[in-house]
């Protein structure tokens, strides 16, 4: 029934007879309680912001934070007294970080409380648009510069008698999407996002007209020597 991060003091007295001994003491902390529920926000290509609740009883000195994996982060392990947050930077877009919260009371750490969260992926590089006719445009895209990448959502606006208006490109290799059911004379706006984890990347976007549709056909009358009407 002891208290987390608590010092307590342990007698032992040797009883003999009406003389009892005197008391030998030693001094202890109980481990320190586990901190509260961990809470991930502010989530970017590059960082993220911890907030953890307290520890629910007992001393607390201070709370060791950190991240891992630490390839390039700035500060991967920090000792924080006075408040219950920390924005970690330098990290890897599209990539799994493990958040890792210890409470120090004394001389015996509690369990760590841990939380997973993926970083933003990052954006798919420069969007090329070829082959455009009055139906139809082939997109291709650069490759997300860094971090893991499941797969692309391309899709395009407006909508109006595109069969597949939005498609996602599981082979990250095969970086293109050719539109069709496009209207001629058109202005579209093409998207493309990079997947990874549960944070997809800020949308990559580029605009391009459809080709213009033929005129209709021509009559020309009127004809003298000099002149026509068309």
């Amino acid at each position: 029934g002891l208290t987390a991060g608590t010092e307590y003091t342990v007698s032992v007295v040797t009883v003999s007879g009406g003389e009892d001994s005197d008391a030998r003491e030693q001094q202890q902390w109980t481990k320190a309680a586990q901190p509260g529920t961990i809470t991930i926000s502010e989530v970017t290509v590059d960082s993220m912001k911890v907030v953890w609740d307290a520890a629910p009883e007992g001393t607390i000195n201070s709370y060791n934070v950190s991240i891992s994996p630490t390839l390039n982060v700035t500060t991967p392990s920090v000792s924080i007294t006075g408040t219950r947050q920390h924005i970690f930077s330098g990290l890897t877009a599209g990539t799994e970080y493990t958040v890792s919260v210890v409470a120090v009371s004394g001389g015996e750490d509690s369990d760590a409380r841990t939380a997973q969260q993926w970083t933003k992926t990052a954006q798919a590089g420069t969007i090329t648009i070829s082959a455009v006719t009055v139906n139809s445009m082939t997109v291709a895209w650069g490759a997300a510069p860094e971090g893991t990448v499941n797969s692309y959502n391309v899709s395009i606006d407006p909508t109006t008698g595109v069969p597949n208006p939005s498609q996602s490109i599981t082979d990250t290799n095969n970086r293109q999407h050719t539109f069709t059911g496009l209207t001629a004379g058109t202005l579209y706006t093409v998207s493309v996002v990079t997947v990874s984890g549960g944070e997809d990347s800020d949308a990559r976007e580029q605009q391009q007209w459809t080709k213009a549709a033929q005129p209709g056909a021509i009559t020309i009358s009127e004809v003298t020597v000099d002149s026509m009407k068309v």
